[in-house]
């Protein structure tokens, strides 16, 4: 029951990242994989793992596809020139997301194993 949590939320935080754009959602997949090869150590978990940010990328990546066709072209190129952020700002946005989830869940697990 764990694991499939935490498998769902990190389905979740890559597809909410997607919604940022592009760069958010490269950044939340590959902070998830450098913290899968550094911290799960079985093989079975890593692997379902690597499955759920692929799957989550892709689906991600499949619902800003189907963003972009939805915004006129005239919205497109005011969009461009209102939404710059620099890397930065979209790290540290993603950090805050990353940790309110991982510590949200490890409350969650705390809860559940007492």
């Amino acid at each position: 029951m764990e694991v499939l949590s935490f498998q769902i939320g990190i389905l979740l935080i890559i597809i909410i990242c997607g919604f940022f754009g592009k760069s958010a959602r490269n950044t939340a997949t590959v902070l998830f994989l450098i913290f899968t090869v550094i911290m799960v150590f079985t093989s079975r978990l890593m692997i379902i793992q690597f499955i759920t940010i692929g799957l989550a990328y892709l689906i991600s990546n499949s619902i800003s596809g189907d963003r972009k066709k939805l915004v006129p072209e005239y919205e497109k190129s005011s969009q461009i020139n209102n939404n710059k952020t620099s890397l930065s700002e979209k790290i540290g946005c993603l950090l805050i997301i990353l940790i309110a989830a991982l510590t949200i869940l490890s409350i969650v697990f705390e809860k559940l194993a007492n």
